[in-house]
Protein backbone atom coordinates (compact mmCIF):
# COMPACT_ATOMS: atom_id res chain seq x y z
CA UNK A 1 0.00 0.00 0.00
CA UNK A 2 1.31 3.69 -0.60
CA UNK A 3 0.50 6.21 1.79
CA UNK A 4 0.95 10.09 1.11
CA UNK A 5 -0.18 13.50 2.88
CA UNK A 6 -3.18 15.32 1.84
CA UNK A 7 -4.23 18.66 3.25
CA UNK A 8 -1.15 18.19 6.28
CA UNK A 9 2.48 17.02 6.12
CA UNK A 10 4.15 16.00 9.43
CA UNK A 11 7.99 15.39 10.33
CA UNK A 12 7.51 11.81 9.18
CA UNK A 13 6.93 10.40 6.07
CA UNK A 14 3.37 9.31 4.78
CA UNK A 15 3.93 5.45 4.18
CA UNK A 16 5.97 5.47 7.75
CA UNK A 17 3.13 6.51 9.77
CA UNK A 18 0.54 4.02 7.14
CA UNK A 19 3.31 1.18 7.75
CA UNK A 20 2.65 1.67 10.94
CA UNK A 21 -1.31 1.63 11.18
CA UNK A 22 -1.08 -1.34 9.67
CA UNK A 23 1.27 -2.90 12.41
CA UNK A 24 -1.22 -1.37 15.19
CA UNK A 25 -4.56 -2.64 12.68
CA UNK A 26 -3.45 -6.37 13.26
CA UNK A 27 -2.36 -6.31 16.42
CA UNK A 28 -5.46 -4.76 18.02
CA UNK A 29 -7.79 -5.88 15.39
CA UNK A 30 -8.51 -2.00 14.82
CA UNK A 31 -6.72 1.53 14.81
CA UNK A 32 -7.60 4.17 17.54
CA UNK A 33 -6.72 7.53 18.62
CA UNK A 34 -5.36 5.57 22.02
CA UNK A 35 -3.99 2.22 20.51
CA UNK A 36 -1.98 4.44 17.66
CA UNK A 37 -0.59 7.38 20.68
CA UNK A 38 0.35 4.26 22.74
CA UNK A 39 2.25 2.84 20.51
CA UNK A 40 4.38 5.76 19.39
CA UNK A 41 5.49 6.43 23.16
CA UNK A 42 8.52 4.84 23.05
CA UNK A 43 11.33 6.99 21.43
CA UNK A 44 12.55 4.73 19.25
CA UNK A 45 8.57 4.35 17.58
CA UNK A 46 9.17 5.90 14.21
CA UNK A 47 5.85 7.83 14.64
CA UNK A 48 7.15 9.26 18.30
CA UNK A 49 8.02 12.69 16.97
CA UNK A 50 4.87 12.82 15.60
CA UNK A 51 3.70 13.88 19.30
CA UNK A 52 4.62 16.50 21.30
CA UNK A 53 5.45 14.84 24.56
CA UNK A 54 6.48 18.06 26.72
CA UNK A 55 3.03 18.11 29.18
CA UNK A 56 3.65 21.72 29.53
CA UNK A 57 3.48 22.39 25.94
CA UNK A 58 1.01 19.67 24.95
CA UNK A 59 -1.22 20.99 27.30
CA UNK A 60 -1.86 24.63 26.29
CA UNK A 61 -1.95 23.20 22.42
CA UNK A 62 -4.84 21.26 23.58
CA UNK A 63 -6.23 23.78 24.79
CA UNK A 64 -5.61 25.73 21.67
CA UNK A 65 -7.36 23.04 20.05
CA UNK A 66 -10.19 23.08 22.19
CA UNK A 67 -10.42 27.11 21.43
CA UNK A 68 -10.28 26.30 17.96
CA UNK A 69 -13.30 23.69 17.80
CA UNK A 70 -15.04 25.84 19.72
CA UNK A 71 -14.96 29.37 17.75
CA UNK A 72 -15.98 26.98 14.31
CA UNK A 73 -19.12 25.89 16.01
CA UNK A 74 -20.77 28.57 17.01
CA UNK A 75 -22.97 29.55 14.59
CA UNK A 76 -25.44 32.62 13.75
CA UNK A 77 -29.11 31.24 13.49
CA UNK A 78 -30.52 32.89 9.79
CA UNK A 79 -34.08 34.38 9.63
CA UNK A 80 -35.74 35.31 6.86
CA UNK A 81 -38.69 38.00 7.69
CA UNK A 82 -42.32 37.07 6.31
CA UNK A 83 -45.09 39.11 6.94
CA UNK A 84 -46.49 37.38 9.75
CA UNK A 85 -43.20 35.72 11.13
CA UNK A 86 -39.78 35.17 11.23
CA UNK A 87 -38.68 32.12 9.78
CA UNK A 88 -35.35 30.39 10.74
CA UNK A 89 -33.68 29.56 7.37
CA UNK A 90 -30.05 27.93 8.90
CA UNK A 91 -27.20 28.81 10.05
CA UNK A 92 -23.74 30.15 9.45
CA UNK A 93 -20.36 30.27 11.27
CA UNK A 94 -20.24 33.38 13.81
CA UNK A 95 -16.43 33.86 13.36
CA UNK A 96 -14.84 33.32 10.13
CA UNK A 97 -11.46 32.44 9.66
CA UNK A 98 -9.48 35.15 8.12
CA UNK A 99 -5.82 32.93 7.73
CA UNK A 100 -3.67 35.00 5.16
CA UNK A 101 -2.91 33.54 1.80
CA UNK A 102 0.85 32.31 2.94
CA UNK A 103 -0.80 30.12 5.56
CA UNK A 104 0.11 32.16 8.40
CA UNK A 105 -2.54 32.74 10.76
CA UNK A 106 -4.82 35.51 10.94
CA UNK A 107 -7.74 34.46 13.62
CA UNK A 108 -11.12 34.83 13.36
CA UNK A 109 -13.28 37.85 12.51
CA UNK A 110 -17.30 37.90 12.83
CA UNK A 111 -19.34 36.93 10.14
CA UNK A 112 -21.34 40.43 9.68
CA UNK A 113 -17.93 42.15 9.62
CA UNK A 114 -16.44 40.51 7.15
CA UNK A 115 -19.34 41.12 4.62
CA UNK A 116 -19.25 45.04 5.42
CA UNK A 117 -19.18 47.13 2.28
CA UNK A 118 -16.11 48.90 3.95
CA UNK A 119 -14.37 45.62 5.05
CA UNK A 120 -11.28 44.27 4.02
CA UNK A 121 -12.01 40.51 5.24
CA UNK A 122 -14.71 40.06 2.55
CA UNK A 123 -12.03 38.63 0.12
CA UNK A 124 -9.82 36.17 2.46
CA UNK A 125 -13.28 34.79 3.56
CA UNK A 126 -14.16 34.30 -0.07
CA UNK A 127 -10.73 32.79 -0.97
CA UNK A 128 -10.93 30.47 2.08
CA UNK A 129 -14.53 29.39 1.47
CA UNK A 130 -13.67 28.89 -2.34
CA UNK A 131 -10.36 27.14 -1.36
CA UNK A 132 -12.69 24.61 1.12
CA UNK A 133 -15.07 23.83 -1.79
CA UNK A 134 -12.02 22.76 -3.79
CA UNK A 135 -10.91 21.07 -1.58
CA UNK A 136 -14.07 19.25 -0.61
CA UNK A 137 -14.61 18.62 -4.80
CA UNK A 138 -11.18 16.73 -4.62
CA UNK A 139 -11.45 14.81 -2.16
CA UNK A 140 -14.72 13.72 -2.85
CA UNK A 141 -15.00 13.20 -6.72
CA UNK A 142 -14.41 10.02 -6.82
CA UNK A 143 -18.07 9.51 -5.39
CA UNK A 144 -21.02 9.65 -8.19
CA UNK A 145 -23.39 10.82 -5.70
CA UNK A 146 -21.55 14.22 -5.60
CA UNK A 147 -20.92 14.37 -9.07
CA UNK A 148 -23.39 17.43 -9.27
CA UNK A 149 -22.24 19.47 -6.66
CA UNK A 150 -18.34 18.82 -7.80
CA UNK A 151 -19.78 20.02 -11.33
CA UNK A 152 -20.88 23.57 -9.82
CA UNK A 153 -17.73 23.85 -7.67
CA UNK A 154 -15.56 23.05 -10.77
CA UNK A 155 -17.71 26.01 -12.81
CA UNK A 156 -16.72 28.52 -10.23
Amino acid sequence: MVYEWRGHSYNVPAQTVGEKLETIEKKYGEVTNQNFLDESRAEDSATHSLFEWDDAIAGERWRLSQARTILSCVHIVVRRESTDKEQAIGTVRAYVNKEIDDGRPGGYVAFHKAFEKTSDYQEIVIQNATRELKEFADRNRKYEKFSGVIREIDAL
